[in-house]
């Protein structure tokens, strides 16, 4: 078992409470200079590895092309190197002060807000994060700008398929899990989005997970959790079967060139808040049809508060986080487990530099440790800045039941389109970019890597959850949609970071669990793409040009010589008084002249 493993003598001092808590918060914050980021830098190849770095220029920021994630029991794996991931994120949603963007589920990551995402990544990088979790995006809208960015920075997303948009055809509940009771909190709607942003974001190689729902056992009507749950399982179990189909050879709907790029098969799990824990986690990983093998979430996050002593510092004394891990040991869980979101607050935090209850996260430095990794593949810490329509008390100094954030936006009625928004870290910054900088990955390879044999198969069903094919579903009778409408269902080319020239990974280099892993000495093959889609455009117009200037010209040309063959011939005759010659020369004259000017108008409206 892994916790049986030697510690480290690191590791130990986690254990004993003995390692350094605090660090000079002055090599640590954002500098002031938007083309500078400090801190560390994590390759993709090195992900769960912090490297230190200086001070370094986005502009020239060098790293390796981030590969797929893939998963083996209930680890996180990189698929070309084979390298164990360990997931240290943040949920971010970089709400504003003020303004018409200061809602809940904009869209932000798209290219109208570029200005938003490239301030917010350059922080990212100084924090040292590789993972990253969006609450609501907009399938319509293209992210590929936003993605390649992250891929460039070496971080993962992990992205939502349901909280409906603020506006269009998503607004309101129409697209998430509804507290109705089952089989009516499941909108036929919701299964077309999922697709949609499945299709969208499976493109990007560093998509790292879809999440189905995000606390979905909070809208139950004071009811047990089964009162929606097999809603959330059915919508699962619908999107797995949607990726399945558009990986095959099949398709959906007659699609059939499915096979053509096959879309990638990024897994595809869900977010439960910390209540009925026990019942909750078994039942997304148990499968209650035997002959259905998609109904099982592939994997599984938990919105859990539980280290909320600040005066704990030892890991054992850490009595809520000691729970929560006896609790997935108890479960014998084989797919991987996410703390999606963590970070208690507590007035028993310590005070900083004017800031009243600043979390340590301890939580996040014990993700170190063998026993820890061996039930949890990372975390993602709740959450990047202090919304002021939730938190209030701008500046945010003051201790407050909804301040998460580990820094706030400035001046105070900032917007992010008439006035732009600021990020200034809290204290609180400095010690998670700490703490996960103390977290590492364990050394094992997907190659090496063995589940043990009590976590290789499904869950306990829990009792009083009604199967899924107990139920009439609506969804059932919405048409899937089509797998590759068009060629961008392709893997997403993202520029390289030193110039215009396209770098793809070669997907026969990327290998699935249980394959060989790749030789070190031979590093991804890639291609490079040395036009863009705009330049063969313009090649294309040129050649059509030319095309057409060949052929009409002679033509033309004729045309002309005519003309001044029938204007010589009249002019002659009228010297010699030949007054009927010239009538029949002068009709010809104009005919002619209107087939000239017919030429001119035809060649204008053939280019």
């Amino acid at each position: 078992m892994l916790n049986d493993i030697k510690l480290t003598e690191h590791q130990q001092s986690l254990l004993d409470g003995t390692a350094p808590t605090d660090i000079d918060d002055d090599t640590l914050s954002t500098n002031d200079n938007e083309n500078t980021v400090i801190g560390t830098i994590a390759s993709a190849n090195t992900i769960g590895t912090i490297v230190s770095s200086p001070s370094v220029s986005t502009k020239s920021l060098q790293v390796q092309p981030l590969a797929p994630a893939v998963i083996k029991g209930y680890k996180f794996f990189n698929s070309v190197t084979g390298e164990n991931i360990l997931v240290k994120g943040i949920d971010y949603y970089p709400r504003p002060n003020h303004g018409k963007l200061n809602l809940n589920n904009v869209d932000l990551f798209t290219e109208e807000y570029r200005h938003i995402w490239e301030r917010d990544i350059k922080v990212f990088v100084d924090l040292g994060i590789n993972a990253l979790r969006l609450y609501s995006v907009d399938p319509d809208m293209d992210h590929s700008a936003f993605m390649c960015a992250l891929h460039n920075a070496g971080i993962y997303v992990v992205v939502s398929l349901a909280s409906g948009s603020a506006s269009g055809s998503c607004k309101g509940s129409k697209c998430a899990i509804t507290s109705d009771a089952a089989p009516h909190c499941y909108p036929p709607t919701l299964k077309v989005r999922g697709e949609m942003i499945i299709r969208e974001f499976s493109r990007y190689d560093n998509t790292l997970a879809f999440s189905a729902g995000n606390e979905v056992n909070h809208y139950t009507q004071m009811h047990r959790p089964q009162w929606n749950a097999p809603c959330l399982k059915k919508f699962v179990r619908d999107m797995r079967a949607f990726v399945h189909g558009c990986s095959s050879s099949e398709g959906h709907n007659g699609d059939t060139d499915a096979h053509d790029h096959g879309m990638r098969k990024v897994p595809i799990g869900l977010i439960m808040a910390d209540t009925d824990r026990d019942e909750n986690t078994m039942y997304y990983n148990c499968q209650g049809d035997p002959n259905d093998e998609l109904e099982n979430a592939e994997w599984y996050g938990i919105n859990t508060y539980v280290y909320c002593n600040g005066t704990a510092t030892q890991f054992n004394d850490a009595l809520g986080f000691q729970e929560l891990l006896t609790s997935f040991e108890s479960y014998n869980y084989s797919i991987p487990s996410l703390l999606t979101e963590f970070g208690c607050l507590s007035e028993t935090f310590p005070d900083k530099h004017g800031y009243e209850g600043q979390r340590t996260f301890r939580q996040a430095e014990w993700l170190d440790l063998p026993q820890v990794q061996d039930n949890f593949a990372g975390g993602m810490v709740f959450e990047y800045v202090s919304e002021a329509a939730n938190a209030g008390g701008y500046p945010f100094h003051k201790f407050g039941q909804a301040n998460y954030g580990i820094g706030h936006f400035s001046p105070e009625l900032c917007d992010d389109v008439t006035v732009m928004c600021k990020f200034n870290p809290a204290p609180s910054f400095s010690n998670l970019k700490r703490a996960y900088s103390i977290a590492h990955a364990l050394n094992v390879t997907i190659e090496e890597f063995e589940p043990e044999l009590h976590r290789t198969g499904r869950s306990e069903c829990p009792k009083d959850f009604p199967p899924l094919n107990s139920f009439h579903w609506k969804a059932d009778w919405k048409p899937s949609i089509r797998c590759h409408p068009r060629s961008e269902s392709a893997p997403f080319m993202c520029p390289s970071p030193n110039g215009n020239v396209g770098v793809v990974t070669d997907t026969k280099n990327v290998f699935s669990p249980g394959a060989q892993s790749p030789s070190s000495s031979s590093p991804p093959v890639t291609e490079h793409f040395p036009f863009s889609c705009i330049s063969l455009t313009i090649v294309a117009m040129l050649i059509g040009l030319s095309f057409l200037l060949v052929t009409f010209i002679p033509i033309l040309r004729n045309r002309l010589d005519e003309h001044r063959k029938y204007d010589c011939a009249a002019t002659n005759r009228k010297r010699m008084g030949d007054d009927e010659t010239i009538g029949l020369m002068s009709s010809n004259s104009s005919n002619s002249s209107s087939s000239v000017e017919g030429a001119y108008s035809s060649m204008q409206l053939i280019i």
